[in-house]
């Protein structure tokens, strides 16, 4: 056709450049929004792995993750009778870029504990109780001092 510019490999590079870019940014965003949109998911398999490696099996299931909190469903120990089953805990963060929870609400939950005699055990959450607990003691546990501890039962 009359008037046509041909394409010479100057005239390809920008467009060449330019599907290069579009597609990198497609993929940017379709990664990110599965992560979104998948965030629940993959946030109760990393709590799960990390329970794993400290000897703890669980199921996690988590209803909604946002800035504002969670609320879940978890089993910790074997699948027929765990150690620790809570039938709904709620987190509330506090909101900012780096949360820090605020409260803490735990319902309908159940927890398995053996006595020989002489101690507590708790089954396969013993390795995670003790690696928990401060490894000299001087007495009970005291809880911070910057915010009070309530527990209602």
């Amino acid at each position: 056709m009359a008037g046509d510019i041909p394409l010479t490999p100057a005239l390809k590079k920008p467009a060449r450049l330019r599907r290069v870019v579009l597609g990198l940014a497609l993929s940017a965003a379709f990664v990110g929004g599965t992560l979104y949109f998948g965030r629940s998911f993959v946030a109760a398999r990393v709590a799960e792995l990390y329970l794993l490696t400290r000897g703890v099996p669980s199921s996690i299931q988590i209803a909604r993750l946002d800035w504002n909190g969670l609320e879940a469903q978890v089993r910790l120990g074997g699948r027929r009778t765990p150690d620790l089953s809570i039938g709904h805990v709620r987190v509330v963060f506090d909101g900012s870029w780096v949360p820090s929870v605020r409260a803490i609400t735990v319902s309908h939950s159940v927890l398995r504990l053996g006595f020989d005699g002489e101690k507590l055990s708790f089954g396969t959450l013993q390795r995670l109780v003790d690696s928990l607990a401060p490894e000299h003691s001087q007495g009970p546990l005291a809880p911070s001092q910057k915010k009070p501890l309530r527990v209602v039962l």
